[in-house]
């Protein structure tokens, strides 16, 4: 009974985690970490790499749109971690088909590889991880 107790404890403890960064080259390690201390302690390190990297995917993709805000949320129901980020450029992400030479255009890509589900929307772009 008390291994269900402690259980139940910790879900109630994995409140939304909210932190707005600045438009800089190494905030998108700042946002990784804001994930991997999150993850850690929720315990759910299982897909820890694969959020690592589209955090740092995202992170990336915002820095053109000055602060970006990087929200993590439990959902009880689905015991699914979501990552989102928030940006002020206008307009929604466009997927793009990068040949094998292009330098960049692959982090949607990557996000849809790695996370179960995600999505975008005006300035918002999420994955989420069961």
């Amino acid at each position: 009974m008390g291994t269900v107790a402690a259980r139940r404890s910790a879900r109630s403890r994995r409140r939304p985690v909210k932190q707005t960064f600045d438009a800089q080259q190494d905030s998108a390690g700042a946002a990784r970490r804001l994930v991997r201390q999150t993850l850690f302690a929720w315990d759910r390190v299982k897909r820890l790499d694969d959020a690592e990297q589209v955090v740092a995917e995202l992170a990336a993709n915002a820095l053109e749109g000055g602060p970006y805000t990087v929200i993590i949320s439990h959902d009880v129901c689905t015991n699914a971690i979501h990552i989102a980020v928030h940006d002020n450029r206008p307009g929604v992400p466009v997927p793009q088909d990068p040949d094998d030479d292009s330098v960049s255009g692959r982090g949607l890509l990557i996000i849809k590889t790695l996370a179960d589900e995600w999505g975008f929307s005006e300035n918002i772009v999420w994955a989420s991880f069961k």
